[in-house]
């Protein structure tokens, strides 16, 4: 038996099925696609229907307004505004004990989140900024300037400061619930931009009474922080637990740099055909504000490693 034989015969089969494969891979054909809007001018709150003749398997429609514009489809960098605003809600659902809460800004803390250095930097006190909870109703803080807080381009930290006082005097430590925290930039090319909220400002819990004497009831979430002092009272035996001391934490933020570009991302389309769907012979859109917009059809055959497009730009006035 010549096993080279076979060799080169199965070699052979592998490299012609590979070639096939390939080659199919290779000959994606190229859509046809043409599109055409109806009117010249539209009003606001109008459909504007546009009329499709297409073979292509895959069609998405870039509108040309803020965040669906081809031009960004790479990606938008958008230049910040001179005006940050901050603002939070806060509630207070149990205990007594009034004026624990407090609110700072300091562009001097060093990232050294020791209990020590947090107490020896240098903090602006904006508590009275804001509006805060008295009772168990959510309260709206209002939207505040950082543009006063900001030195040289230096980065902002923000804190809250909860101080509990003697329970048995002052009565039980309240618990607050602050959230919705977030830092708006009123940004050139973008408008109103959510650059910071309570999900990605990196607040952590400082409590230099949890290792000494009787930690916080404080915890710190993507959606909230809720502050509380230790717990101190009598167990189910009447039997007191714990000391009654006065004691004081803070929940702090990671540095913010509120000057720097914000890179946004691409801009994203709407999909208004994929390889699964039925052939579109129209499309209407609905722009809510008046101004004149470029839009944009892609139109493509693709495989996993091929792909073929063609790409359509009208333009589309509305009063």
């Amino acid at each position: 038996m010549n096993i080279n034989k076979y060799i080169f015969f199965g070699l052979s089969v592998c490299l012609s099925v590979f070639s096939s494969c390939k080659r199919l891979e290779m000959e994606i054909e190229k859509p046809s696609f043409e599109v055409e809007v109806i009117q010249d001018e539209y009003n606001a709150g109008e459909p504007v229907l546009f009329k499709i003749a297409s073979t292509a398997d895959y069609i998405n429609f870039y509108s040309g307004e803020l965040f669906s514009d081809y031009a960004h489809k790479e990606g938008r960098v958008a230049e910040p505004g001179w005006e940050n605003i901050v603002s939070f809600d806060s509630q207070i659902t149990a205990g007594s004990q009034k004026d624990q809460l407090s609110v700072l800004v300091s562009s001097d803390f060093n990232g050294d989140y020791n209990f020590d250095n947090i107490k020896s930097t240098a903090w602006t006190d904006v508590t009275d900024w804001f509006a805060l909870a008295t009772g168990n109703s959510i309260i709206s803080s209002g939207a505040q300037s950082l543009y006063p807080l900001s030195k040289d381009g230096r980065p902002l930290y923000f804190a809250f400061r909860y101080v509990t006082k003697f329970q048995s005097i002052n009565g039980n430590a309240s618990r607050w619930v602050v959230s919705n925290f977030k830092v708006q930039n009123k940004s050139v090319d973008a408008g109103d931009l959510e650059i910071i909220n309570t999900n990605n400002a990196g607040f952590r819990l400082v409590d230099p009474f949890a290792l000494t004497h009787v930690p916080s009831r404080t915890t710190v979430s993507k959606s909230q922080i809720s502050m509380q002092g230790n717990f101190y009272g009598p167990d189910d035996n009447g039997v007191k637990q714990v000391e009654d001391i006065e004691t004081e934490h803070w929940v702090v933020s990671k540095p913010f740099t509120l000057g720097e570009p914000f890179q946004l991302g691409p801009d994203k389309p709407i999909s208004i055909k994929n390889y699964a769907t039925a052939p579109v012979k129209e499309y209407s859109y609905t722009f809510e504000n008046p101004g004149t917009y470029y839009v944009t059809f892609v139109a493509s055959n693709q495989s996993q490693d091929n792909k073929q497009e063609i790409v359509r730009t009208l333009k589309v006035v509305v009063k």
